[in-house]
Order: C-alpha cells, then sequence, then structure tokens
C-alpha cells in the first residue's frame, strides 16, 4: 500500500469522554469510544462528510449503550473489545453514517450494515463495565494517519448531540 492511501483513511467513532477537536493521540492510546464506522477511505472534503454528519446529528439526540460481553477480534484474536447490546438508536445511527459514507471503501466491509458489530475496545486503562449504561453525546471523525503517520491519531471534528 502506499503512503497516499494511508493519508487517507478515517474512523467515525462515538467518544465516552468528550474529546476537543485537533486533538492528538497515539494509535496504542485510543480514548474510550464505541466505533460507529469502522476505518475507511474516502475524499472528505469532495464527500463534505463534516457537513453531512453535523446534519445528521441535528435531528438526533444523546442515548445510552450498554456493554453486554467481553470478545476478542483480530485475526489472532488480539483486540479485546466489549460487545455493546444491539440498540435499535445505536444500528441506526449506524447505518445512517453508513447512508453517509456511500463510495467509501472499507478496510472491513463485512463489518458494515447488516454485519455491524457494535463494540467498545477495553484500553489501557479504561473500558466499559458490562451492564453499566453510558451516555453517548457525541461523535468524532478521526484521522487514522494524519501526515501519514500510521502510529499517530488526530481528531478531524467533533458532533455533539443536542442536549
Amino acid at each position: 500500500m502506499n503512503s497516499m492511501a494511508f493519508s487517507q483513511k478515517y474512523t467515525i467513532v462515538a467518544p465516552i469522554h468528550s474529546l476537543e477537536l485537533g486533538g492528538e493521540f497515539s494509535s496504542s492510546e485510543w480514548p474510550l469510544h464505541v466505533t460507529i464506522a469502522d476505518t475507511f477511505a474516502v475524499d472528505i472534503v469532495g464527500a463534505d462528510i463534516i457537513q453531512k454528519l453535523k446534519d445528521l446529528v441535528a435531528h438526533s439526540k444523546v442515548f445510552e449503550v450498554v456493554g453486554e460481553k467481553d470478545a476478542y477480534f483480530g485475526l489472532n484474536d488480539e483486540v479485546h473489545v466489549i460487545l455493546t447490546r444491539q440498540d435499535p438508536v445505536m444500528v441506526a445511527l449506524h447505518n445512517d453514517v453508513a447512508d453517509i459514507l456511500d463510495g467509501a471503501v472499507f478496510n472491513d466491509p463485512q463489518y458494515t450494515r447488516d454485519g455491524f458489530v457494535p463494540h467498545s475496545a477495553v484500553q489501557k486503562l479504561e473500558r466499559l463495565i458490562i451492564g453499566e449504561p453510558v451516555a453517548i453525546r457525541q461523535l468524532a471523525l478521526i484521522d487514522m494517519f494524519p501526515g501519514g503517520d500510521p502510529y499517530h491519531r488526530k481528531v478531524l471534528a467533533v458532533i455533539k448531540f443536542p442536549a
């Protein structure tokens, strides 16, 4: 894969704690979040993704997710996650975001739309507690390769749900 492909990868997450526009972190130190749209490539400017996400969220409201059970993702089950309840609001949000991303190329398209598996990766210092609801108050668009660096992440947009 060439570096240009890396520079155009993104993901959309629902952070558990507020993120700040322009915030940065390493690929090994993600803030706690629920994945809404897994890693994808798209012409973000041409598709006007941020404005479309703002329009979507303007008609949404804060909702809760609940962790249900531990699971392991990845080729060698190396990614510890907490599966969240298949909440209709969360599934609808994922599908609406997938509609916005029409034309995007997903790294793992089998987990999009009907294959969506709501989850939150267990982080070094934090994880969802099974059975404990957490509020989803914003979406964040994350650059997975800012400046061509695959080990770094940058917050490109933070869109808050109306109260």
